[in-house]
């Protein structure tokens, strides 16, 4: 019997179907990522100067006043320039924030500037480069982590022999939370990222 979901979504989520027929031709840039979260159950999104502030603190209220809402939003850092911002965020919706990726980059450059007791006090999940994120769980790394990055693939058997491996290691160390499947927006299209959802409902997550 299954004791985990799994939740589809998308990798850098502001790059998702930026020029597709996903979203309605009229929406607002704005309406787009609860739009999103109508049909699919978690985004990563990069604090940088392309995120809409206004939109994820909006869709952190309501869920924060939906408990039950089965979305998760995760954040990702290459620039401790928007620190500040993730802080904030953090401050006011620490419980609706799944987790925050920070890029070798980004930590290098927190050390120069802060305490390692500091930089502990920013919760940060996960440490990882942002080409290469060994602590994400990918096909090509022997990795055990609640969340996994595909590269996008169009073959059912594949894409279920990955899912069935990286499950596989979290039961082997009693790992029991919800889990996160990502695919990079850059490689996805809805239809492709549907097709993933669909897989994974019919494997009984």
């Amino acid at each position: 019997m299954t004791t985990q979901s799994i939740r589809t979504g998308v990798f850098n989520f502001n790059d998702f179907e930026s020029s597709g027929t996903f979203y309605p031709e009229d929406m607002p840039t704005d309406w787009r990522i609860d739009y999103f979260a109508n049909e699919f159950e978690t985004a990563c999104i990069f604090l940088d100067e392309n995120a809409n502030i206004e939109a994820i603190e909006e869709m952190l209220a309501n869920k924060q006043g939906n408990p039950h809402r089965n979305f998760e939003l995760a954040f990702a850092l290459n620039d401790i320039e928007y620190i500040d911002l993730y802080q904030g965020l953090q401050n006011k919706y620490d419980a609706e924030i799944f987790a925050c990726i920070v890029t070798s980059e980004c930590y290098d450059a927190l050390q120069l500037q802060h305490s390692r007791s500091e930089i502990s006090y920013f919760s940060f999940d996960i440490i990882a480069g942002l080409k290469n994120l060994p602590t994400l769980w990918q096909p090509e790394l022997s990795t055990s982590s609640s969340i996994a990055l595909l590269p996008n693939c169009r073959s059912v058997k594949t894409c279920r022999d990955w899912i069935e491996t990286w499950v596989e290691a979290l039961n082997d160390n009693k790992n029991r939370q919800d889990l996160l499947l990502w695919v990079d927006a850059r490689q996805t299209s809805y239809s492709d990222l549907n097709q993933l959802r669909i897989l994974v409902e019919l494997m009984g997550y």
